[in-house]
């Protein structure tokens, strides 16, 4: 894969992000406009002026499944190489000493090899250039944290181990939340999307801090996805599969509508979401095209679902694999 260079004066278009989001994150276009509408601002300086303040901060809440993480980790590939989004599960710092692992220590004196934490040393890292941070499952961290969250919220700084202290002006900050989850799962699916947000609200008033809640630039609420949703978020996937696989072996693959809805059944989980999605498309696609493989053929063809499984109808005129990789595929190519 070709290296990213980062080019802080040569940006991809702010205006470009939208439409790349929706092309990838299906059914949640409300919370999409929402983050959009604040990036937008903040790359055209029109938001937050005179305030020391973090680049964007957003709380991200709603199901498992849904595509908040996702949405953030987008963001960060549409405006930045892979190395400067970080993603930090906060269930892996719900402990005291926890904290000490997260920011170091700040009893260490300067100069005796800092102990910066994770975080810290992500950040000295990026300083200069700024980047996407991802705090998942916020609620989970342990309460010293989300104290410190305040601080990287407004003034938008954080002092790590032995007192070296950062700027978090040119970073996005991503939290996310599970909070109210449980409620909104026992909703109907046509539960409206305001009402959903004032469930979000009062759950998170509960759970985090106000001040938290209150900080942030814009809170984005995901909702449940809808069975037609599914269904494209399915597609997307299987499409983005088989294009990759295409790629590597230079072939063409196409699928007929029993695969989507194949892949939906086993997909589709009440509590999980799209979660599942990825993993159904690779173990049940993977299986035909590499038992063709191992036969020696080209995986090309047409995929459909025979006797409840999917397998790969083989394309007319397709070579077997010994002779393409031998270079006598033919003026296709296969």
């Amino acid at each position: 894969m070709e290296e990213r260079i980062y080019d802080p004066d040569n940006r991809p278009d702010v205006f470009g992000l939208r439409p790349f989001l929706k092309a990838r994150i299906i059914g949640q276009d409300r919370a999409l406009d929402s983050l959009c509408d604040a990036v937008e601002n903040s790359e055209c300086q029109l938001g937050g002026l005179g305030e020391s303040r973090p680049r964007g901060s957003f709380l991200c809440v709603g199901t498992t499944g849904v595509g908040k993480t996702e949405t953030a980790k987008l963001m960060g590939e549409y405006f930045y190489p892979p190395e400067f989004v970080k993603v930090f599960h906060m269930s892996g710092f719900q402990h005291e000493n926890d904290v000490t692992k997260f920011v170091g220590d700040e009893h260490e004196l300067p100069g005796g090899g800092e102990n910066l934490g994770e975080l810290g040393e992500f950040l000295s890292q990026y300083s200069d250039e700024g980047g996407v941070i991802v705090f998942d499952e916020v609620e989970k961290a342990n309460p010293k944290l989300r104290t410190l969250f305040l601080q990287m919220l407004e003034p938008g700084q954080i002092t790590c181990g032995a007192g070296v202290s950062f700027d978090l002006s040119p970073f996005y900050l991503f939290f996310t939340s599970n909070v109210g989850a449980q409620r909104v799962m026992h909703a109907s699916t046509a539960f409206r999307q305001l009402t959903l947000e004032r469930n979000f609200r009062h759950s998170l008033a509960n759970k985090l801090s106000p001040e938290l809640v209150n900080r942030v630039d814009a809170i984005l609420v995901y909702k449940k996805l809808l069975p037609k949703e599914m269904r494209q978020i399915v597609r997307l996937h299987l499409d983005r599969y088989l294009a990759e696989v295409g790629k590597r072996h230079g072939t063409s693959i196409t699928y007929d509508a029993s695969v989507v809805d194949f892949l939906l059944v086993r997909a589709r989980d009440r509590w999980f979401g799209a979660r599942h999605v990825v993993k159904e498309v690779q173990r049940y696609v993977a299986t035909p095209l590499r038992e063709r493989m191992r036969e020696g053929e080209v995986i090309s063809g047409r995929l459909t679902v025979q006797s409840g499984r999917i397998v790969l109808v083989a394309a007319e005129g397709a070579n077997r694999l010994s002779e393409v990789c031998n270079g006598h595929g033919g003026e296709d190519g296969l």
